[in-house]
């Protein structure tokens, strides 16, 4: 029996796009992207259509669009857990930014 306490607390990660290949990411959001279409249900719809039938569409569309570059995301760009980096930001850099405010 292991007496080492267990984690299940939900890890979060941010991306990295610094790090990243962007050509890479571009190419493969157009590859997925390509082979959405915007719903054609949709073609003749006014502004303010509450059609259950449209709404459905457009909801189903959006995610697929969204669902396409996250693949493309987590293919080619890096991820590392939220809290492994330093914080870009801190107090001194607070300071300073003030203190360049005031002499501008």
């Amino acid at each position: 029996m292991r007496s080492g306490k267990t984690n299940n607390k939900p890890k979060f990660y941010s991306w990295r796009w610094d790090k990243a290949d962007l050509g890479c990411y571009y190419d493969s959001s157009g590859q997925y992207l390509s082979y959405i279409f915007p719903p054609e249900i949709c073609d003749n719809c006014e502004i303010g259509c509450c059609d259950d039938t449209h709404l459905h569409s457009i909801n189903a569309y959006y995610e697929s669009v969204v669902f396409a570059l996250q693949t493309a995301s987590c293919l080619n760009i890096p991820h590392v857990p939220c809290h492994s980096l330093k914080p870009f930001w801190n107090e001194e850099l607070d300071r300073l930014k003030a203190d360049s405010c005031v002499l501008a």
